[in-house]
């Protein structure tokens, strides 16, 4: 049985900050899954609003075996809210390079050795990355002492603390190229649904033509692996030979100390795929980049994710068992457990539309369906800008989102994007006090819209990967769930975005009868209890919301 309320010390008594007042009970019987499994790996489906970071963390204060835990997320923001939350009880964050000034940069005796100007301004573009000797670098006379740079001293101060957050790239390029984060005995996996993804972009090498071009070489043709790996083993050496004379001399400009740095970083990719076993990898080539993937992501997750680390806790709010086991994960050695949702499911309604005539959304429509499927929309939309509402369409592509803006009668109020515009049209539609309507393919994750932000969302269409690329058209042969696996996963976070805590309220509307006819049929095992408990299959057009506060 799991402990009750007062057998647990409130959160303050264990130093939380003062705001978390007490436990939810789905809390206490997840932080007691995870202290008395006896399997290796505990995976908590946890919605948006059950407290997972409190969960990560109070499992890692109150397991008895545990003297020190990473937390790895895959977000920015998620590691700033876990700084500030937890830094009194001693957890110290880390992040790459990039976010931490260079002090050498600063006038001073170092800049002596450029002939003008300032060319670094942080940690990954400063002159120690171009064979020049910082004093503010580790000393290898003094191992133990903390160095005066921002980066290497907080990554010092990390490697001793016994709570420590960091992101998935960050943690997986400390353990393969330098000295690591250090032993531990828990390690804590949020947004575990993305932890696959991580790894396969950790492990995946890309060579351009610009690359061959750096080392005298035309860009190989065909997709022969096993050429491609003897290629890169051939120039390793000659790029070795280089970087052995970087040390003789200091460079003479920016521009040679940026290119000293370009020679290392391919040296260390040509080194990587020279050692690849080309039976298991997948190349995608367009004849000026070559992608180079592992077929099986989880036979590589043991070697570089979990490290024979003891006690692995996953966390998502979108996980199933195809998360787990995507990582490898054997059913035997992992406790799972779902949390209910703390929304009340009148207040998130998620409608499959289908009216008719039916429309499905695919290559095959003509422009008799893409009017259907344009009505179906437009007549959600007037129903709720009357209101003054605001909405947000996923359109999946980019292609979609122009057609529905050419031809819909609302498209006055829509914002739209291109590739490079995410955030400006985000932040204008936020900003809106008008009954504006976002339209996007790409704010599924990563963006929330509360409240008044956003109303009512539309899914245009069932949100299936495009597997016409080497790499996942090679996965989804050889694993049939994972296309619809993908295509859940992605429907699933497009569903959270408009709903945000328990006095929150938003409806979906799914308009594509694929999803209805026979999607969540073959694909409902991919997709969280509390998505399920709020579809609702309808033949007319719901009323407007009404929700009582």
């Amino acid at each position: 049985m799991p402990p009750t309320p007062a057998a647990l010390p409130a959160p303050v008594d264990l130093g939380f900050p003062a705001k978390f007042t007490s436990w939810y009970a789905d809390q206490i019987r997840a932080i007691d899954l995870a202290v008395m499994s006896k399997t290796r790996f505990i995976a908590l489906t946890m919605p948006t609003g059950s407290g997972k970071s409190v969960t990560g963390i109070a499992s890692a204060l109150l397991h008895g075996e545990v003297k020190r835990a990473i937390y790895l997320t895959s977000t920015k923001g998620l590691q700033d809210q876990l700084a500030s939350d937890f830094q009194d009880l001693g957890l110290v964050d880390i992040r790459g390079q990039r976010n931490y000034p260079c002090r050498a940069v600063e006038p001073g005796e170092l800049l002596a050795r450029y002939r003008r100007g300032r060319y670094a301004s942080a940690c990954d573009e400063g002159p120690c990355h171009s064979g020049i000797k910082c004093p503010y670098a580790p000393q290898r006379d003094a191992p133990f002492t903390r160095p005066d740079c921002a980066y290497f001293g907080a990554l010092f101060d990390a490697r001793k603390a016994p709570l420590v957050s960091t992101n998935y790239a960050m943690y997986f390029a400390q353990e393969e190229y330098a000295q690591g984060l250090g032993a531990c005995d828990l390690l804590i996996l949020d947004e575990a649904h993305d932890a696959d993804k991580e790894l396969e972009s950790f492990l995946t090498i890309e060579v351009s033509s610009e690359d061959t071009h750096r080392v005298g070489s035309k860009f190989l043709r065909g997709e022969n692996l096993q050429t491609w790996k003897d290629w890169a083993y051939h120039h390793v050496g000659k790029l070795a030979a280089e970087i052995e004379q970087f040390g003789e001399y200091p460079p003479s400009t920016p521009e040679d100390a940026r290119d000293r740095k370009q020679i290392k970083d391919l040296h260390m990719k040509l080194t990587r795929l020279s050692k690849i076993k080309p039976m298991d990898w997948i190349l995608d080539s367009d004849g000026l980049r070559a992608k180079f993937c592992p077929a099986r992501v989880a036979d590589y997750a043991e070697e570089h994710l979990f490290r024979g680390v003891k006690h692995v806790i996953l966390m998502s709010a979108t996980m199933t068992r195809k998360t787990t086991q995507l990582l490898g994960i054997k059913p035997s050695d992992v406790s799972m457990w779902e949390f209910p949702s703390k929304f009340p499911v009148q207040r998130r309604p998620i409608y499959a539309l289908h009216t008719r005539p039916a429309v499905r959304v695919d290559m095959r429509m003509d422009e008799d369906d893409k009017l259907f499927w344009l009505q179906r929309i437009d007549r959600l939309i007037g129903d709720r800008q009357e209101l003054g509402w605001k909405g947000i369409i996923h359109t999946v592509s980019y292609q979609r989102m122009k057609e529905l803006v050419s031809l819909s009668k609302f498209r006055d109020l829509m914002i739209v994007h291109d590739t490079a515009g995410t955030r400006e049209a985000i932040a204008r539609f936020k900003a809106s006090t008008q009954p504006s309507i976002l339209v996007s393919p790409s704010i599924v994750t990563g963006y929330d819209f509360p409240h008044d932000e956003c109303r009512y969302q539309i899914i245009g269409k069932v949100p299936f990967p495009d597997m016409r690329g080497a790499i996942l058209k090679a996965r989804a042969e050889h694993d049939k769930e994972y296309a619809g696996y993908l295509a859940m996963l992605k429907l699933v976070q497009a569903c959270g975005r408009g709903m945000r805590g328990p006095t929150d309220w938003c409806e979906t509307f799914v308009v594509d009868d694929n999803f209805g006819d026979w999607f969540l049929k073959r694909n409902r095992k991919h997709a969280p209890r509390w998505f399920l408990d709020a579809v609702e299959f309808v033949e007319s057009y719901p009323a407007p919301l009404e929700v009582q506060d």
